[in-house]
């Protein structure tokens, strides 16, 4: 995958792990190794599974018979003092099948194209 990224002509290759961060050192190594910028990414999973957060159900339910709401949520970056949410997306399922969906993008306070095109050229 590095060699074809850097014989198309890429500055930066980036990578997204889920709920961890486990494959970054090695990612950051073999891209630097190839004079490539790696951007590292992670789908991170921000709820708490030893609380019950499903606390108005009158009776237990499988989950192919639930009404509930996933969310994403988009960012500049992993670091709450210096990064934005840029991105907010949600669907709402019953029986499986979505039944309604939600997306906004969110004006963030700094122009996030010049920080892409910083990206890209370094």
């Amino acid at each position: 995958m590095l060699i074809l990224q850097k014989k198309w002509g890429h500055k930066a290759i980036a990578i997204t792990d889920i709920g961890v961060v486990q494959s970054i050192p090695e990612f950051y190594d073999k891209a630097v190794a190839k004079d490539l910028k790696p951007i590292f990414g992670i789908e991170a999973f921000v709820v708490d599974e030893f609380i019950n957060i499903i606390s108005l159900l009158k009776d237990d339910k499988y989950i192919q018979e639930a009404e509930y709401v996933v969310f994403d949520l988009e960012t500049t970056g992993l670091e709450p003092a210096l990064n934005e949410i840029i991105e907010i997306g949600a669907v709402k399922l019953k029986d499986m099948k979505i039944v309604s969906k939600f997306h906004s993008l969110v004006k963030p306070k700094k122009n996030q194209f010049h920080n892409l095109q910083q990206t890209l050229r370094a």
